[in-house]
């Protein structure tokens, strides 16, 4: 079990490394649940436009995936 800091930074290293994942991919990963999965991906869109980062997640429908679009 990771704790909520955790989780969010592997996501957001996941998506530096890779550029985008499946919500799949990291509820297996980190063993978590849609909802919790869904407020993750909405702390670091927030940590982005707190601090100004100019990355952004989007949602692409087609291949299900999230991916991080870079400034």
């Amino acid at each position: 079990m990771y704790v909520k800091t955790q989780a969010v930074i592997f996501m957001y290293d996941t998506l530096l490394k890779m550029g985008s994942f499946k919500r799949e991919f990291i509820e297996e990963k980190l063993n978590i649940g849609d909802l919790t999965f869904h407020r993750y991906v909405e702390e670091l869109r927030a940590y982005f436009t707190n601090f100004n980062t100019g990355y952004d997640i989007i949602y692409d429908h087609s291949y299900c995936l999230y991916i991080l679009v870079e400034p």
